[in-house]
Parts: C-alpha cells; structure tokens; sequence
C-alpha cells in the first residue's frame, strides 16, 4: 500500500522497499529495480541502451515521455 502523503513530501528508503513490485515498472526487456538500488536519500536507477540530449530538464506531468522526446531532445546515442 502507498503511504499517504500530501503532494510534495519525500518517501524513506522504508517507505520505498515495500513499493518496489507496485509502484516501479522497468523499461521493457529491463530489469526489475533491486531493493540494494534503495538508498537512505535515492534510488539507483539503470540506464537503458539509449541516451537522449536534451534542450532542458523538465517534469512530464500527464504526458508520456516519448512526448517530451519529441519537443526537447537534441539527438539520441547508443549506450550499447
């Protein structure tokens, strides 16, 4: 279950391991995150095969990312 939090408050690492299996979905053909990514202040995140260069940071809100490739990345690169 997710905790209750009002908009804008961090999770713990305690509070992230039990949501490991709901609330993280691997990319397709990646890995699952593993509970050792969980970090008292982060989560170790795996890269893909592909690196994209963006114009600007930014949040996607409601939109998927695939969207916000389209407007801002500059060009993509092979991480393989």
């Amino acid at each position: 279950m997710v905790p209750h939090r009002p908009y804008g408050h961090i999770l713990t690492d305690r509070e992230l391991l039990p949501l490991l299996e709901l609330a993280f979905r691997p990319a397709p053909g990646g890995l699952p995150t593993a509970p050792a990514q969980v970090q008292p202040a982060s989560v170790d995140l795996r890269l893909g095969s592909r690196a994209w260069a963006m114009r600007a940071g930014f949040l996607p809100g409601g939109d998927p990312i695939e969207t916000r490739l389209r407007t801002l990345a500059d060009g993509a690169m092979s991480l393989d």
